[in-house]
This record gives C-alpha cells, sequence and structure tokens, in this order.
C-alpha cells in the first residue's frame, strides 16, 4: 500500500519474541513438512500430528506454575528464612 511505512525494527523484534516457541514451531513444522512430502500420506499425517503433540507438551510442561511468594513480604520472610532459596522470575512478555 502506498504511503505505509514498515514497522521498525524494535516493533518487529518485539513481536518475534512474543511468539517465537509459534514461529518456531511452525518452521518444524514446515520442515517436517517438505523433508516426508515423498513419503505416504499416512506417515507424513502421523509424524505432523506427533510433532504437534510434542511441541504442545513442551510448551506445556514448560509453563510455570504459581509461586509461593505473592507479597514483598513473603519475599523477606523467605530470604530471612535461614534456608536456601531458588527465585525465579519469568513474564510472557
Amino acid at each position: 500500500m502506498p504511503g505505509r511505512a514498515l514497522p521498525s525494527p524494535e516493533v518487529l523484534f518485539h513481536v518475534l519474541n512474543q511468539h517465537s516457541f509459534v514461529a518456531v514451531g511452525l518452521v518444524v513444522l514446515a520442515v517436517a513438512f517438505l523433508v516426508l512430502r515423498r513419503v505416504g500420506r499416512l506417515v507424513r499425517r502421523v509424524v505432523v500430528i506427533a510433532l504437534i503433540v510434542a511441541l504442545t507438551a513442551f510448551a506445556v510442561t514448560l509453563r510455570t506454575g504459581n509461586g509461593d511468594i505473592r507479597r514483598t513480604s513473603d519475599l523477606d520472610a523467605a530470604l530471612k528464612s535461614g534456608k536456601p532459596v531458588a527465585l525465579e522470575f519469568f513474564s510472557n512478555y
């Protein structure tokens, strides 16, 4: 479209960063489809379905659960408890 500016590299990087797992999954499926195009349709379908299941299971198992620390006072108490504390900071974005 004339007069329409392209998105900046920062915007493209942000979109790719947010949706990188989906992008990688689609690339894996596309490569599998291209590699398997000479085998039978049933084999190709089984492999693609298995890849979809594997990618979904991978995403579900890596998802972080609910943490034990909800407030800063909980964090302070955990740090002062005298036991080792493992902190995990995660953001979906």
